[in-house]
């Protein structure tokens, strides 16, 4: 059997614009997500999750992964702009299907990546432990 795990953006919110935010860290460290686990260095990456709160005029919402901080070395994206589905007036959340196999640079930290996010129009958070980047060992 495959293994397979996700990691995890830390346990507080960020706040989005129609600016790029700043390279947020996907890695195992957040204590709401005590299952997260280390991807190995060659990884198959499925979907994105994305959680929103304190929505006011976004509908839509654009991506990219980076093995860097600096958001230099491109691991996917950037993605055309999706639009979330709202499960409230305040509140959203999307999938985004990524589907690649990808292997970790040498010089970058294996396991860990950074999200950089940004909105078609006004403003919202990324709720605490909101992004969730599924994986699963790509298998033989």
């Amino acid at each position: 059997m495959r293994e397979a795990g996700f990691i995890v953006s830390a346990n507080s919110t960020v706040g989005l614009t129609t600016s790029w935010s700043t390279g947020i860290l996907l890695s195992v460290v957040s204590a709401s997500a005590a299952n997260s686990k280390a991807p190995p260095a060659c990884v198959h990456i499925g979907d994105l999750e994305i959680d929103l709160g304190t929505i006011s005029g976004a509908t839509a919402i654009q991506a990219v992964l980076t093995y860097d901080s600096a958001g230099v070395q491109t691991m996917s994206g950037p993605s055309a702009f999706s639009t979330f589905a709202n499960l409230s007036a305040a509140i959203g959340q999307i999938a985004l299907a990524i589907d690649k196999t990808k292997t970790w640079p040498a010089a970058d930290t294996v396991g860990q990546c950074y999200l950089w996010l940004r909105l078609d129009a006004g403003t919202a958070n990324l709720s605490a432990g909101g992004a969730r980047l599924q994986w699963r060992d790509p298998g033989v």
